[in-house]
This record gives C-alpha cells, structure tokens and sequence, in this order.
C-alpha cells in the first residue's frame, strides 16, 4: 500500500513548529474556545490529491502496482492509515515515509514508548525508517485516547518527531495529532471530526492487537479431541522427521496447513524444532526454500551464520516472504493453541510470535515470546524473538521499497 501525494510542499522547520504550537493556548487551562491548530505554514504535501494502493502477492512477483485507493486530505489517509499498517492505529505513533510522492510503507509503535524520554524514542523511531530506500519525507502521525485539551505531551512526542527527522535529512510532510475526539493537522491549520475506518480493505481485515497478541482461550472440547490424538500425530511427526524424509514432511506439513487428509496437529509438529522451523520457511518462502534448507536442519550439513535458515530466523538478507502464507500459518496456530497442551501452547505462542515478527508486528511479537516464555521458559524461538525485539530489531526485508525482493 502507497501514498502518493500530487505537490511537494515543504511543512515548516521543527522550530517553527515547536514555536508556534507553544504560542497556541488550546494547550492551556484556560483554553477558551479554541484557536485554529497550525502554522503560517504552507499546505503539507499530504493535504492535495494522493493515491493509496496496495500489492497482492502474484503482482508484486510481475512488478505490478494493483489496488489504487485515491485520498484527498488527512481524513481521507488517516481513514486508509490503519490498512497501511495493518491494524488500527489507536493509541500509536506512526511514521510513514515518502520516496517522492509516494509512500509504500509505514511504521507503528507504540505510544508507551514516549512516556519517560520523547527525545530519545524520536531518535530511534525515525532512525528506524532511514533503513528503508530512498526516503526523502515523514509524515508523522500520534494517536492518543487523550481528548485534544489532555494532547499536550502527544504534541510534545509529535514536536520531537519532527525534529528528529529534520535532523535526519527527511522532509517532514506532515504533523498529525488523532485525539479521542478529532485529528488535527499541525502544519496545515486543518482539524476534523475522526475518519471512518473500513474494517476490510481490498479483502484484508485488519489485525486486531487485542485478540492478536494473546492465545486463545482453551476450549475443553477441543484439547479432549487434541489429547485422543496426540499420541498418533507424535509418532506421524517423529516418523516424517527420522524416516520419511523431506518429501514426507513436507507432505505432512503441506496436509497440516492445509486441514487435508493426513493432517496432524499443529502442536506436536511445534514441540518438534526441525518441523518448526520448516513449517515457518514453508509458509513464508515456498517449498523449493524448505527443501534447501532440509540438509541444514536435519544436520546433513554443517550450519553456518551464512546459512539459509539461519538467516531467515534472524531475519537477514533473504529475498520478502509471502505474507499471505505467513498470515495462514498464523490462523492455524491459534486455532491449534485453543486445544493445545500447555507445552504446545508455549511453543505455538513462539512460532506466533516470530510469524508476527516476520511480517513487522514488533509489538504483538514481543507480547507473545513473553507469554511462551511464561509457558516454557526452555523455548529457544521465543528466546531469540524476546532478543530481536528487545533490541528494537526488524526484518531487513521489512525496509525494502521494491515488493520482488
């Protein structure tokens, strides 16, 4: 999904900025009636006609741009922001770069983190998205359930944004303040009621962090049904392991995520780390990848920092995975979660947490290693996404521009 905008008009400086919205005494306790927000400053880039389109899988492939969604102001892109980012953006702050007058891309974190020190969470948030290609603007987004009156430390978050991508080279396109009662525009003395977002857009509904970044509820049906079989689907996954080869895991595996003839649960092929990590590169990257990789998995071949799985794990330069196979395997394996064992549960919630990782939910990562940890401290996926996550780490495919790769 992308933004392009139709002018290229620079927001003020983040001085000029921080100047003005001092002087502003909507901020104050005696603020009344309010004043108009902004700035003497010229129109954002973002405030003329722009267009915000998305990418299926078979066209990114083709170098094909599909889905073009036309947006004529900030209620119009803060309406579609959510889908840019792929879940709603309450009580965030979101960076979305642009290459020209595009945008392909955006950044979410979330707003705790400018609690204790804005200064320094600007710096590493907008350090962040100069990781990604050729970006020459920042629209800077803060969304608050503070009604606008309470806002003050989110315009201070939004002010040292702002001054962090100045100091970074990137023209900041736009400020944008989302209160629990409007959206207002810093730099373009614009404010209106909260945009209406649709929940599904071009067929993709939005992912819910609530629901996302925790297991499901046991269902005692489910586990009673789970425990009966348990001890048939362990011998099938230890049998596809030690026995059968490649082609009868990936047979096992393809059947499991598929829900076909020959499926076994999802639980006992995550207690198995050689499935585990197959059903990841599987799902993400295809079977030709998975066959690659068997050697190194099943110790035919010595395994390396270099090594293909290695580098998927930790996220390094490998080509984009399929998003769409990485969001299946997720459905899976919460449902699988909801009549797991508490062992299983822990290490579904691992292979959670790294799918959501993988696809750059940093937060509902690290909220789900923290709970495989909790169900099994000896987890060592959940360990290294509980490291990747702590240290503010993304995939390096997350800050390619260009789809294909």
């Amino acid at each position: 999904m992308a933004v392009r905008a139709a002018s290229s008009c620079a927001a003020d400086s983040p001085r000029a900025v921080r100047d003005a919205v001092a002087a502003l005494p909507y901020f104050a306790a005696d603020c009344s009636p309010p004043p108009p927000f902004g700035l003497t400053a010229r129109p954002a880039a973002l405030l003329g006609t722009s267009c915000l389109h998305g990418n299926n899988n078979e066209e990114e492939e083709k170098g094909e741009v599909m889905n073009t969604h036309r947006v004529a102001g900030p209620a119009e892109f803060l309406a579609l922001l959510p889908h840019l980012t792929g879940m709603p953006i309450a009580d965030s702050v979101v960076v979305v770069p642009f290459t020209g007058t595009r945008a392909s891309s955006a950044m979410r974190v979330d707003r705790d983190r400018f609690r204790f020190d804005p200064a320094a969470a600007a710096v590493t948030t907008v350090g962040l998205v100069c990781n990604l290609e050729s970006v020459d603007g920042l629209a800077l987004v803060v969304s608050t359930p503070n009604p606008t009156r309470e806002a003050a430390a989110d315009v201070v978050a939004l002010l040292e944004l702002a001054q962090a991508a100045d100091r970074a080279g990137h023209q900041v396109r736009d400020l944008l303040l989302v209160t629990s009662e409007e959206w207002v525009s810093l730099t373009a003395r614009t404010r209106g009621p909260l945009p209406f977002v649709p929940e599904v857009l071009d067929g993709r509904r939005l992912t819910d962090p609530a629901v996302a970044g925790r297991l499901p509820e046991i269902d005692p049906a489910a586990r009673a049904a789970a425990d009966r079989r348990r001890e048939a689907d362990t011998a099938s996954v230890l049998a596809a392991v030690h026995g059968g080869g490649p082609a009868a895991a990936f047979g096992l595996l393809a059947a499991t995520l598929a829900g076909r003839e020959g499926a076994v649960g999802l639980g006992p092929v995550a207690r198995v780390g050689v499935l585990r990590t197959l059903a990841l590169i599987l799902a993400g990257w295809g079977e030709e990848a998975a066959a690659a990789v068997w050697p190194e998995l099943v110790g035919a071949v010595p395994v390396g920092e270099e090594s293909f799985g290695v580098q998927v794990l930790l996220g390094g330069p490998v080509r984009r995975p399929n998003a769409a196979g990485l969001d299946a395997l997720i459905e899976v394996a919460m449902a699988a979660a909801a009549g797991a064992s508490e062992e299983e549960r822990g290490e579904l919630a691992a292979m959670l947490a790294w799918l959501h990782w993988a696809l750059g939910r940093g937060s509902l990562a690290a909220r789900l290693a923290a709970t495989a940890t909790g169900l099994n401290p000896g987890s060592d996926l959940a360990a290294s996404v509980t490291t990747l996550t702590s240290v503010g780490r993304l995939p390096e495919w997350a800050f390619r521009v260009d789809p294909r790769h």
